[in-house]
């Protein structure tokens, strides 16, 4: 600006000086104002009478310099806009392109020039350009490492494939047994069923069979002891009178038979109690039930079975004999016996015998001889004296303590809970004694495989599986008995008590009880 000052200066005066161009008047032209300059850059125009020749030319000049001054002006203008204009294109595609460059970012942050030189735009926020840097530098790295190790890997490769087929041969023949081992499978379960089917009809067949047989043979049985007891009823007809000593086996009173004691007046004899004492004398020491199986007979008011003994003009007979007695029909299923003291029961006026009868070691030792050499020799039992039980035979004869236990078929009891009809090892209870014992007696503890525990008293006869079974005996302790001891004595179908582990004689100690009939009580 000093510059064109300076030559308008030199324009007017000719010569350099210090007139000033603006609102300073030049000295030698008189009181002529130069044109200003508004702030558009455009001169003003002056008033008509205030421009010389010379001004004009001077303005003209200034005026060509202040053109040339706004074209470049508005060229810079220009350019700034153009500039403006592009960042912001550039930078709307950017932001345009920006997520699927940032898709392919990726793939192609090693490959695309721009993604190398600018990865804080398209790459991750964060990203740098050494990162990008040194991650495509690995990138190159391993490419060449891959390619070096191509031969390696297309070796893998065919011994990956070869496994593979392998593998699938493996997968096939493991797929063939599984099929194999199904079919197999099914026919094993195929034939288990069939086989258990074929069990349930030869079964049920069985059964069927079985309980034909089973009728059949009831029905003989049934007609074989019929005929039993018709010989046996004509024996004991026969030779009933003449007999001597005592049958006992199943030999009672029906239930309402009345009892006279010495104290609590009249009790039916199914009321009684051990201890109780009779009137006629002595105490009961034992009572007796069994299931009834022979003929009852009336005789006076008394039911009594027709095998019993009663006193009649100075003997015993049977009472099947007696004149007085009527055969009755008598429905009830149990009958009665006690044992006593005395060996007596005094009833209605009448002497009967009572279970035992004389209860005397002969008639025992007679007993054990129908099964066994006695093992009583010389009045000695395995060397105890036997003198002390010549009135007192009570105390061999073979039972249980009440606190014993034994195993039925249904379920294991204590002795003194057995019932008749129960069974042991198939064969019925037909009989139970309960009696009290005192004085000595011999004792034998057993316990059973199945931990069944208890005490046997008497002299035990243990019976043989043999054809024909044997019975044999072993020294047993002899012990005193404090106090009194209960016992319980059972009369079995077959008179042996089988309890597995071993089998004893029952309370009767006689497996052929009309053998012992015969010989013994010379029926």
């Amino acid at each position: 600006m000093s510059n064109i000052n300076t030559k308008s200066e030199k324009i007017l005066t000719g010569t350099t000086g210090t007139t000033k161009i603006g609102n300073n008047v030049v000295n030698k032209f008189g009181n002529i104002k130069i044109p200003q300059i508004n702030k558009f850059g455009n001169p003003q125009t002056p008033k008509i009478g205030d421009i010389n020749p010379a001004q004009a030319k001077a303005e003209k000049i200034l005026n060509g310099n202040n053109s040339k001054k706004a074209k470049i002006a508005i060229i810079v203008v220009v350019v700034i806009l153009v500039a403006v204009g592009c960042s912001l294109g550039i930078y709307f595609y950017i932001e345009k392109n920006k997520k699927e460059a940032r898709l392919k970012w990726p793939d192609e942050r090693c490959t695309n020039q721009m993604y190398m030189l600018f990865p804080n735009i398209y790459g991750p926020p964060g990203m740098s350009y050494a990162q990008n840097k040194a991650f495509c530098d690995s990138a190159a790295m391993n490419s060449v490492a891959k390619k070096n190790n191509a031969p390696l890997q297309n070796q893998l490769s065919i011994h990956n494939k070869t496994l593979g087929q392998f593998t699938n041969h493996i997968k096939r023949i493991n797929k063939l047994m599984y099929h194999y081992k199904k079919v197999v499978t099914d026919q094993i379960i195929k034939i288990r069923t069939d086989l258990a089917d074929t069990f349930k009809r030869l079964a049920y067949t069985y059964k069927k069979f079985k309980r034909l047989f089973t009728d059949i043979f009831m029905v003989y049985k049934s007609l074989f002891l019929t005929v039993k007891y018709f010989i046996f009823t004509i024996v004991v007809w026969w030779k009933a009178p003449w007999g001597g000593g005592l049958l006992r086996f199943f030999s009672c009173f029906g239930e309402e038979t009345l009892i006279c004691l010495k104290e609590e007046g009249i009790k039916k004899i199914c009321d009684l109690k051990l201890g109780d004492l009779l009137e006629n004398g002595g105490s009961i020491s034992g009572i007796c039930k069994f299931k009834r199986a022979g003929q009852v007979y009336k005789l006076g008011n008394l039911y009594v079975d027709g095998m019993h003994f009663v006193e009649y003009e100075g003997e015993m007979i049977r009472v099947l004999r007696h004149p007085e007695s009527i055969k009755v029909d008598y429905e009830r299923d149990i009958i009665y016996n006690i044992l006593t003291n005395t060996g007596k029961i005094g009833i209605d006026d009448r002497i009967f015998a009572d279970y035992l009868g004389d209860n005397s070691l002969v008639t025992y030792e007679a007993l054990l001889k129908m099964n066994m050499k006695s093992p009583i020799q010389d009045g000695k039992f395995f060397g105890v004296n036997m003198e002390k039980y010549e009135q007192n035979a009570l105390n061999l004869y073979p039972g249980f303590t009440h606190n014993s236990y034994i195993a039925t078929d249904k379920t294991i009891k204590r002795v003194d809970e057995l019932e008749i009809g129960d069974r042991i090892n198939g064969r019925e209870i037909v009989g139970l004694v309960n009696y009290k014992l005192g004085g000595r007696t011999f004792v034998t503890n057993y316990t059973t495989e199945n931990h069944i525990s208890g005490q046997l008293v008497g002299i035990q006869i243990y019976a043989q599986n043999t054809e024909p079974p044997t019975y044999t005996t072993i020294s047993q302790e002899e012990r005193w008995i404090l106090g009194e001891l209960f016992c319980i004595g059972i009369i079995i179908e077959g008179s042996v008590i089988d309890m597995h582990d071993f089998a004893v004689m029952d309370f009767d100690i006689v497996a052929d009880k009309w053998k012992a009939e015969q010989e013994v009580f010379k029926i």
